[in-house]
C-alpha cells in the first residue's frame, strides 16, 4: 500500500479535486471510493459534516450498512498516516470531568487515546525559575 494518505477536505477549505481523488482511487477499492467520492459531493461545504445515518448513507450509495461500515474503516486506515500532537497540563483521568457532557468526552476521549501514544511526564520544570523580586524590582540574591 502507497504511503499517502487520504484527504477528504483539504486545508483551504474545499473538497477533494484532482490530486485528491487520484490519491483516493489509488488508495481504495472500488467500493469505498464509491463512498468517498459520495462524501466529497454531498458534504456541507463549510464543516465538512454530512448529517444522517448510516441507514440513510448505505441507502444512499445502495450498499448494506455493514458494508458502509466497512468502507468508512478503509477510508479512515487510509486516511491515517498523519501525526497529531496533544499537550495538556492535566491528566488524562480529568479530562471527562473538565469537558463536562459525558457523551461529548467518551466520543473525544475514543478519538484522540484510540491508536494513540501517551507520554506521561512528571518532576521539576525544564524551564530555569527565577529567583524572587526584591521591592526594588532587582531578583534577591
Amino acid at each position: 500500500m502507497s504511503k499517502e494518505s487520504l484527504v477528504l477536505k483539504n486545508p483551504r477549505g474545499w473538497f477533494a479535486a484532482g490530486t485528491e481523488v487520484q490519491k483516493a482511487m489509488n488508495l481504495l477499492t472500488d467500493g469505498a471510493f464509491k463512498l468517498f467520492v459520495y462524501l466529497c459531493l454531498n458534504a456541507r461545504r463549510d464543516t465538512g459534516r454530512l448529517e444522517g445515518s448510516l441507514t440513510q448513507l448505505a441507502a444512499n450509495v445502495k450498499k448494506r450498512q455493514h458494508t458502509v461500515r466497512l468502507y468508512l474503516r478503509e477510508m479512515e486506515k487510509a486516511g491515517g498516516s498523519r501525526s497529531t500532537v496533544i499537550t495538556s497540563q492535566f491528566p488524562v483521568e480529568s479530562w471527562h470531568d473538565l469537558i463536562g457532557s459525558p457523551t461529548l468526552a467518551d466520543a473525544v476521549m475514543e478519538r484522540i487515546l484510540s491508536n494513540s501514544y501517551r507520554l506521561g511526564l512528571a518532576g521539576e520544570t525544564m524551564r530555569p525559575v527565577k529567583k524572587p523580586l526584591q521591592a526594588s524590582g532587582k531578583e534577591e540574591p
